[in-house]
């Protein structure tokens, strides 16, 4: 088989590959780090290779950092056995095993998108200026972040240094503060300002934020439960709220979880019956009439 149309798509081990599409050599190739895109793609009597994946040939970009370009002529010196320049390396025609390439599709797929806000503070006054930056993952969090620094910095701060002055400005919104003197910007002003942006959450931070989820899931899940037992234990009030915020509730919980086999037989069990449930209406599908579009 031979793909080289843009848009052909090619299916290999529960992963796709599409003539055009941008990809990046991972760390199991010497191009590791480039960008590229995948030019053609050969399986069964077409490859070149005596791998048994398929040959996916790729055309990369020329690195531009310094450090990316001696690290691909250290990899590639030390695999040629001789001194390569980056004049030296082929990057247009490479041919890549799958294993050597990550889309940027799947990198998108497993990077899903989330809402953050960034709260920026930038100011100038007496000949000194400043600028500083926060994140934050919900809008409450981030006004009330803002109408604090707001308020210290009109107790403590420039602000009551200006007011008095004649050029005095102020302008706000519910996302944005600022105070100045009226053409003196760059001299004397005060700004806060909130921006929603989007962020790409890597595995490693879905990872993270899944923990700390499961902890604060279980600590509710615990006050529910002593909640139900009213006066049950002899315990003071100080003691049930410790109590119900000791970060050894979610590692305690876990441990009886693993070992509780009934759990995991039900947890295994419920995913074989899905799987069995789509398998078969995907299959009922394609007899259907439905096309697959790798045949």
């Amino acid at each position: 088989m031979f793909l080289d149309k843009v848009g052909e798509a090619f299916y290999y081990e529960g992963k796709k590959y599409v003539i055009g599409e941008q990809v990046l050599a991972n760390g199991a190739s010497e191009y590791e780090g480039l960008i590229g895109r995948i030019l053609e793609i050969r399986d069964g009597d077409d490859k070149e290779t005596e791998n048994d994946a398929p040959d996916i040939y790729c055309e990369f970009e020329e690195p531009v950092l310094k450090s990316d370009i001696w690290n691909l002529e250290q990899r590639m010196s030390g695999l040629y056995g001789k001194r390569m320049t980056l004049e030296d390396i082929s990057l247009d025609l490479v041919i890549m095993g799958p294993d050597m390439i990550t889309t940027i599709a799947d990198i998108e797929d497993s990077s899903p998108t989330a809402e953050i806000y960034i709260l920026t503070e930038d100011w100038a006054v007496n000949d000194d200026y400043g600028h500083s930056t926060g994140a934050f993952t919900s809008l409450e969090m981030a006004k009330f972040s803002m109408r604090q620094m707001l308020a210290k910095e009109k107790q403590t701060g420039c602000i009551p240094v200006w007011e008095d002055e004649a050029d005095f400005k102020e302008d706000e919104s519910d996302m944005s503060y600022s105070a100045y003197r009226e053409g003196f910007w760059c001299e004397s002003h005060y700004e806060l300002t909130i921006q929603k942006l989007d962020i790409r959450m890597s595995p490693s931070f879905l990872r993270e934020a899944a923990d700390q989820y499961d902890i604060q899931t279980k600590q509710n899940d615990f006050v529910e439960q002593t909640e139900a037992w009213g006066d049950k234990y002899n315990l003071s009030d100080e003691v049930v709220y410790n109590l119900r915020h000791s970060k050894d509730i979610s590692p305690r919980v876990q441990n009886k979880l693993n070992k509780n086999d009934a759990y995991w037989e039900a947890y295994w069990e419920s995913f074989s019956e899905v799987a069995h449930e789509m398998c078969k209406e995907a299959e009922g599908g394609l007899k259907d009439g439905c096309k697959d579009s790798t045949t």
